[in-house]
């Protein structure tokens, strides 16, 4: 017990610290850039966030428990999963370059460029975690979560001190990819890896924080003003903080919900109820506090409602609930609910964008509520009691049925 005590502290205060650093390079990065020119830096951070709660948390939560890592991307699997995020970030490429103007407020091609990099350096991050989790090396896992940001406040500094122009705070964010190589992953995989539990959990991260900490974008590609896309990534990017804290916790919560037996409903109806109930608290507090504390910080004082930050910490709170319900559900392969839940909050909030309906910060804040609240109710309902049958024991080594009968020594 004592050994797992350290290792959830370890990787617990290296997020906090990664968590701080993140908020005081866009401080830095706002006070240092002029308005016009940080607007297309908040949004490339936009991208990183859903590609990170996407990429990064579905591939930790999949090799935290399956034998799989950054090193398997040189096994024939891993080319197939390269060649996909290759595919993927392409397509954001592509679509952040058609959308540049509305997107980025600018017509620079570095923006959709450093956006195309986003899927694969945010995969490659999130295996990298999930295998030395697996492995059972939690201060590497802790050295690995506190150094991305490191890479990127060191670099974001030396640039604000030779006042360097604005693509090089983007080229500073895709720095702290290279964290994926350290230390370096191991190599000792089958080549008979099944990737489909990685898709799973891959694309129900990326539906269920699209909608959050996609929002800048919504409302951006919505016809919101400029100051008012800025202001809502900078108010999310201060309620990233339980995000922050579960980024250090995901590959410990994989492991063990890997293990977990029971009533399944039971479990997510838990975790949802409690998800609300902070939610409740987040409201307050935000509503009291936010143009206080968050408004000074980022210079936006005055800028918001109080109910504006209430309601943005609210939508947090219940999708770090959703988050975990995710991953609880992931472990089981019970997929179902996850599909029902997000299909239609996603499909309405593409047509509510397309149809000018989300224009301004405080319709697209209720909505993003809205839509969270949606799909724990979906989510909640449409649980069964208990997931299949697991599928048959196979004899490759590298099946995804194979599962671990106990967790890692490091993480009992």
């Amino acid at each position: 017990m004592a050994l797992t005590r350290r290792s959830s502290i370890a990787t617990l205060a290296a997020a906090v610290a990664a968590g701080l650093q993140g908020v005081i390079i866009l401080v830095i990065s706002k006070a240092t850039l002029p308005a016009g020119d940080f607007a297309p830096l908040a949004q490339l951070w936009a991208i990183w966030a859903v590609c990170a709660a996407s990429f990064n948390y579905g591939c930790q939560q999949w090799a935290a428990i399956r034998p799989a890592g950054a090193g398997m991307l040189t096994t024939a699997a891993g080319a197939r999963l390269l060649g996909a995020l290759c595919v993927i970030g392409v397509a954001v490429g592509g679509i952040s370059y058609a959308l540049r103007d509305d997107l980025f407020a600018s017509r620079s091609p570095w923006w959709p460029c450093f956006a195309a990099l986003l899927p694969l350096g945010t995969a490659a991050v999130g295996l990298n975690r999930g295998e030395l989790a697996r492995r059972g090396r939690p201060m590497a896992l802790a050295f690995v979560i506190g150094a991305e940001n490191t890479l990127r406040i060191l670099a974001t500094i030396v640039l604000a001190l030779f006042a360097a122009p604005a693509w090089a705070y983007g080229a500073a964010l895709i720095l702290g990819f290279a964290v994926a190589a350290i230390p370096n992953p191991s190599r000792a995989y089958s080549e008979l890896i099944d990737l489909q539990a990685l898709a799973t959990a891959t694309s129900s991260g990326m539906a269920a924080h699209a909608l959050l900490f996609g929002a800048p974008l919504i409302l951006a590609l919505g016809g919101g003003e400029p100051d008012e896309v800025v202001a809502l990534f900078l108010v999310l990017s201060a309620v990233r903080a339980p995000f922050v804290l579960l980024q250090g916790l995901i590959p410990h919560v994989a492991v063990r919900f890997g293990q977990e037996e029971g009533d399944l409903r039971a479990s997510v109806r838990l975790l949802t109820v409690a998800g609300l109930a902070c939610a409740v608290v987040a409201y307050v507090a935000g509503a009291v506090l936010g143009d206080a504390v968050i408004g000074r910080i980022f210079s936006i004082q005055g800028e918001l409602a109080g109910s504006t930050f209430g309601i943005v910490a609210a939508t947090a709170m219940v999708s770090v609930a959703m988050t975990i319900v995710t991953v609880r559900l992931v472990a089981d392969d019970v997929i179902r609910p996850l599909v029902l839940a997000w299909s239609a909050p996603v499909i309405s909030t593409i047509i509510a964008v397309v149809t000018g309906f989300l224009d301004n910060i405080v319709t697209t804040a209720h909505w993003i509520l809205g839509c969270h609240l949606v799909v724990a109710l979906i989510v909640v309902v449409a649980t069964p009691s208990r997931a299949g049958d697991p599928p048959a024991q196979s004899d490759s080594a590298g099946s995804l049925s194979d599962r671990p009968h106990s967790p890692p020594a490091a993480l009992r």
